[in-house]
């Protein structure tokens, strides 16, 4: 039993004065039960069964057939009678009289006997009846409580003349016919059947208080139907999503069977169109679709709709598709569901899934990225950062067969099973705490030193439009920007409001999906000079920075470009802001290329004092073709009368001495 009954019990009606309802329960008949699939009136019945375009069978092949349902308002004082007399006593007793009983048999056999011809069956169909009394009791809503009985040979060819006395040749006999069927109620044995309850109003769901509740009527579609995807996909399924899609372009082998899901009868088969064929056996309510090809040149095109779905799972541990949906996300970004993007480690030890909202600024490729900087600075995450994150590529890797282009994982059918289980569970909780934040949760399978979870966070990057060619995506980090504002704050007390200050930014080109990370940003070395009139970048300590941080980061993080402030003035570069930044990206050093961002606007005491946005220009300069040694510094000039002070975080001369220094 599935479908609810909600108000279509006669007690659900306020002010209702009838005590009994009587339904019919279409059904189909399965390989080892009858099961009710909807619930319907008398004229739908006739309606359904006299279309013209009536189908006997459902879409499996199942036979659909019809049983009695009478709904009762009072509560049957026993349970399980052996013979009809008593049971038909207490439902007389309940308004549903013996003749009303032997009417509806008649009535339920004449659809009956109507598809058995349709179908040109020789064999009888069921002919059951189903009970609903008030019972159980939910949040105090009297609820019915189902019980049924399948009428023995006897009881159905009772029915089969109750039917022809009815509707048939034996009008004439109809007094005679429900006499017959009176004498049968008198000395019939009941056979009760097992009811195995499914109707969401009368049952608890198992899981209904876990992380997997959540996908619970959610649309899904999963990239990749692997050792990680297939088990993900599984729990999907039973976790009650509404819609799922398996993609993937490979087939089956025999070298995967000892951890996939797939049999021997499935070698050379599409993966995904055999795992959507099993699953979609563990429910009847639910249809897996399969996708089978490239998802890169096809979900994840340039002219390719975001998905329609409510959840986006990458089990591909594929760097290329990980920087199409990198890619492929910039743009719609506020449109694409929900991502969560699992990689695993060498020996199926440790995993890491990557959690991307609707409209946080950052994909798997961004994601993983930070989260790779985070781990090699984390003494906790240490383990991590050598099994995902090795300073040195690991050389022993693990080809499974002879011809086998890519290497793989060492790892069991368990192993892989725990870890997947573990990183949706965790990404699903951080989905729900960390909604408008990145994510990465770090799920271990057997430390004993360190937490089976961890979970880091950053919140969203700010995106600044390219003043130049457009085209890289600028994103600035909330780290980076807090950092800038610290820098102004402590510049405007210690040397005054319309000061000038700045530093380097330091991030990552990413050339493979078109994106500048600024995740940090500095103050000014202590040989740079700062005026009302600009601002010139000094050399000192700058490159040993730089250095350390491609140190700790092995390679993420390094010199992308420099910052400066224009305070109360226009974030737009001057003539001599340009001259700098030609001379920079012109030096041997630096790299062809760096990022100006020039902070002012309006809204600039607000920015430092409340930390609204403030106006933020920037524009990514890239090699003319031409050489210079000229010392990296943003402008060349003199500060003319202008009051100019040093970098650094000395205290001006005088500062503590002159309140006129002081803003």
């Amino acid at each position: 039993m599935k479908p609810n009954l909600g108000h279509l019990v006669p007690w659900a009606r306020d002010g209702s004065v009838q005590r009994t309802q009587i339904l019919y329960a279409w059904c189909v008949m399965r390989a080892h039960r009858s099961e009710v699939v909807e619930w319907l009136t008398w004229q739908e019945t006739l309606n359904r069964v006299v279309d013209d375009d009536f189908e006997p069978l459902n879409a499996d092949g199942d036979v659909f057939f019809l049983a009695t349902t009478a709904l009762i308002s009072d509560q049957i004082a026993f349970e399980f009678p052996n013979g009809a007399k008593p049971l038909v006593d207490a439902l007389e007793l309940s308004g549903v009289g013996r003749d009303d009983l032997l009417s509806e048999l008649s009535r339920v056999r004449l659809v009956n006997r109507a598809i058995e011809e349709k179908l040109a069956r020789t064999e009888q169909l069921p002919a059951i009846v189903i009970v609903g009394t008030p019972a159980r009791r939910i949040d105090e809503a009297l609820l019915a409580h189902l019980s049924a009985w399948r009428l023995d040979d006897t009881g159905s060819k009772v029915a089969d003349l109750l039917s022809d006395g009815d509707f048939g040749v034996m009008k004439d006999k109809r007094e005679e016919m429900y006499k017959l069927g009176r004498l049968w109620i008198e000395h019939s044995k009941v056979a009760w059947m097992r009811v195995w309850e499914g109707r969401s109003e009368v049952t608890r769901a198992r899981d209904a208080e876990s992380d997997a509740a959540s996908l619970r009527g959610k649309r899904v579609l999963i990239l990749g139907s692997g050792a990680l995807g297939a088990s993900i996909a599984e729990h999907c399924v039973r976790a009650g999503v509404s819609e799922l899609t398996v993609a993937d372009k490979g087939r089956v082998n025999p070298g995967i069977l000892s951890r996939q899901p797939y049999t021997d009868a499935d070698i050379g088969r599409f993966k995904a169109q055999v795992l959507a064929e099993r699953l979609s056996g563990i429910r009847g309510d639910l249809i897996v679709q399969s996708l089978v090809g490239d998802v890169v040149t096809s979900l994840l095109s340039v002219t390719a709709q975001e998905p329609d779905v409510d959840l986006v799972i990458d089990a591909t541990a594929d760097v290329g598709v990980r920087n199409a949906i990198e890619r492929h996300r910039m743009a719609r970004r506020e449109h694409w569901p929900n991502l969560l993007s699992v990689v695993i480690g060498h020996d199926a030890k440790n995993g890491i899934g990557t959690v991307a909202t609707r409209g946080v600024s950052g994909g798997p490729v961004d994601i993983l990225r930070r989260f790779a900087i985070e781990a090699l600075a984390s003494p906790s995450l240490d383990d991590i950062a050598d099994d995902f994150f090795p300073r040195e590529p690991r050389t022993a890797l693990f080809f499974p067969e002879p011809g086998c282009s890519s290497p793989t994982f060492v790892g069991s059918h368990a192993d892989v099973s725990a870890l997947a289980g573990m990183l949706l569970n965790e990404a699903l909780a951080a989905f729900a705490t960390h909604s408008d934040e990145m994510s990465a949760v770090v799920v271990r399978r057997s430390s004993r030193t360190k937490p089976a979870v961890d979970v880091r966070t950053w919140a969203s990057d700010l995106i600044l439009p390219d003043r130049s060619s457009g085209a890289y995506e600028i994103r600035l980090s909330q780290h980076a920007l807090a950092e800038m504002r610290t820098e102004a704050r402590r510049g405007r007390r210690l040397r005054g409001q319309r000061i000038e200050t700045g530093g380097m930014m330091l991030g990552a080109f990413d050339d493979a999906c078109l994106i500048l990370n600024v995740d940090r940003a500095v103050g000014p070395p202590p040989d740079s000079t700062l005026s009302a009139k600009f601002f010139d970048h000094g050399i000192v300590g700058t490159q040993e920075l730089v250095d350390h941080r491609r140190e700790v980061t092995h390679n993420r993080q390094s010199f992308v470009g420099l910052w400066h402030s224009h305070p109360h003035g226009a974030a737009h570069p001057s003539v001599t802001d340009n001259e700098g930044m030609w001379r920079l990206v012109n030096r041997e050093r630096i790299g062809k290329r760096a990022l100006m961002v020039i902070l002012g606007g309006q809204t600039w005491e607000q920015w430092l004092d409340e930390g609204v946005e403030p106006s933020i220009y920037a524009r990514l300069s890239t090699l003319s073709g031409q050489t210079s040694e000229m010392p990296m510094m943003f402008g060349v000039g003199s500060h003319g009368a202008d009051r100019a002070f040093a970098g650094g975080f000395a205290y001006p001369q005088g500062f503590h001495s002159d309140p006129g220094a002081t803003s």
